[in-house]
């Protein structure tokens, strides 16, 4: 089935679809169970879902091409509109081994389904998903044989393990060679049969012979149109990335492929990868509901909560988290986290202890998944303005039509400002484009800068006027994180609001205190990719030039 981004469609979009269906009264197939609900008319849904793709892309597409029922209601209620849905919801669980059918038997269906948009949905409303706090002293076959009875007969659909998590097969997975197909597929049969003895769905988290770490999705009771078997190989922060693999444009396009689940499309990352936008950001032009993240642990609270709650916020989807020790004896860091698609907090049910603490060793944490936005929440790991202790460049607020005029124009959206010894690049992003990393991204790898030695990153995000809780509820999260992950300051410049951010040491952010009407910005803080991709624990210089690929081609592998 083709791919189609429905992430930059918009009300308006479906508004204008809306009146031409009504002004144009074209024939349609009568929907059996998916209707829009707009000014007291009783619309077909996915009929004026594929007009809107048209409105906003140009593009017709037929609606044989993509699914309707559950996934055409989240799409309208992601937007605001009220939906009528008779089909599908409360459809119970069923397991089953999974069949592979003749293809001659799903074509038949397809051509069947057509309009049918029912037919072609497996959805329920929602899905519990088990996030186990799997810490290091756990990691034996004991503990894990404890707990084995409650995973068993868990209310949940999916059991997420944390990476580097123990399963009894875990020696054996460290046996394979996952850039062997021979061995993946081995991998994947052994999953799903752990699978099948668990009865539900399950991420495991493991590594290769040679230190590549990987997550795979497992499903012994997928149905036709569903994944059986899917899996993510880690990027960042590992002995060995899959950004060094010789073909790793075609690894790019099977990772990136969102597991179908009851309706529902998911994504994994692995620990660190979640501090890279345009790992999820893939995802979630895929139009994905969730995304699950699969840590080592041991990390500081405050910095994945800003990772994570940015990921849901930019992609519009829920964020979970779980995590293992790291094996060398840490300081027992670990956590589980959950965001709803407009970033707040979603409390879970830990089946294995106390809900309140979300830091119990062994605790089996259910979160449930649905296709509503949920609500939003202030950014309330706030920090208190600071004076940048060491800055060398002054920035007056509000003051870029003024500065930008004495700097090098490379693009309509990259200056260069002379600082010292230091190429300063100045990087325009207006409004809400700083919400979508496709857009910032780019700017922060353009080849037109690799001539330059020296080189420092500012984003400057400017605004005519920002809704106070719009700012409250997600912009502030999301410019500390473009801070925090592109290893760099950024400016925010309004009417009616001005900050900056930088880079911590330790990359976490620093919101910076104007002094006399100007930020002072520490330079050595904005190094930007040139700070990420060189040889150090865990990373290697060699790797930045897929990394680029990857940027380039982001949307193109989402379409």
């Amino acid at each position: 089935m083709p791919r189609f981004n429905w992430v930059d469609i918009t009300y308006e979009d479906v508004v204008r679809a809306i009146k031409k269906f009504i002004m144009e009264n074209p024939e349609f197939p009568e929907p059996r169970s998916t209707y829009l609900l707009f000014e007291g008319r009783k619309l077909p849904a996915k009929h004026i879902r594929g007009m809107a793709y048209y409105e906003h892309y140009g593009v017709e597409i037929n609606k044989s091409d993509f699914t309707g029922g559950m996934e055409t209601v989240r799409f309208f209620k992601r937007l605001g509109f009220e939906m009528d849905y008779t089909g599908g919801a409360g459809l119970k669980k069923t397991p089953s081994k999974a069949v592979n059918k003749p293809d001659s038997v799903k074509k038949q269906k397809q051509e069947r389904a057509g309009d049918n948009d029912d037919m072609v949905d497996q959805g329920t409303e929602f899905i519990k998903v088990a996030m186990y706090l799997q810490t290091n002293e756990l990691k034996n076959r004991r503990c894990f044989n404890r707990m084995l009875p409650l995973l068993r007969t868990a209310d949940a659909d999916i059991i997420v393990f944390p990476e580097n998590c123990y399963v009894p097969f875990v020696n054996w997975l460290a046996d394979k060679d996952i850039e062997k197909e021979e061995d993946r597929n081995r991998i994947y049969k052994k999953c799903v049969e752990f699978s099948n003895k668990l009865g539900k769905a399950v991420i495991v988290s493991s590594c290769d012979k040679d230190k590549t770490v990987f997550s795979v999705f497992a499903n012994a009771f997928a149905k036709e149109n569903e994944t059986v078997a899917s899996m993510y190989i880690k990027h960042t922060m590992c002995k060995k990335s899959c950004l060094g693999f010789n073909k790793y444009p075609a690894v790019a396009a099977v990772i990136f492929e969102p597991i179908k689940y009851r309706g529902f499309l998911i994504g994994m990352t692995i620990c660190y990868d979640c501090n890279h936008a345009i790992f999820s950001r893939i995802y979630g032009i895929h139009g994905v509901d969730l995304i699950i993240n699969s840590t080592g642990g041991n990390v500081v609270y405050d910095k994945w909560y800003k990772y994570n709650k940015a990921r849901a916020i930019e992609n519009n989807c829920f964020e979970l988290v779980t995590m293992g020790g790291d094996g060398t004896g840490g300081n027992g860091n670990n956590y589980v986290y959950g965001f709803n698609r407009n970033g707040g907090q979603v409390q879970p049910v830990n089946l294995n202890g106390s809900s309140e603490n979300h830091n119990t060793p062994g605790g089996l944490y259910v979160y449930k998944v649905t296709g509503e936005a949920g609500l939003a929440e202030p950014d309330n790991i706030n920090q208190a303005e600071t004076i940048s202790k060491n800055s060398q460049f002054q920035w007056p607020i509000g003051g870029s039509d003024r500065m930008l005029e004495s700097d090098e124009k490379i693009s309509d959206s990259i200056y260069r400002k002379a600082v010292g010894k230091y190429n300063v690049f100045l990087l325009l992003v207006d409004g809400k484009d700083i919400m979508k990393p496709e857009k910032v991204q780019p700017l922060m790898y353009a080849k037109e800068l690799r001539k330059y030695n020296n080189r420092k990153y500012i984003i400057i995000n400017r605004h005519d006027h920002i809704d106070p809780v719009f700012f409250e509820e997600k912009l502030s999260v999301i410019l500390k994180v473009r801070a925090m992950e592109n290893f760099c300051a950024v400016i925010l410049e309004s009417d009616d609001l001005n900050k900056c951010y930088q880079c911590g040491m330790n990359r976490t952010s620093q919101v910076v205190r104007a002094v006399d009407g100007e930020f002072g910005i520490d330079l050595n803080r904005t190094s930007g990719p040139d700070a990420i991709w060189k040889n150090k624990a865990g990373m290697q210089a060699s790797w930045r030039e897929n990394y680029e690929w990857l940027v380039e081609n982001a949307e193109k592998l989402s379409t």
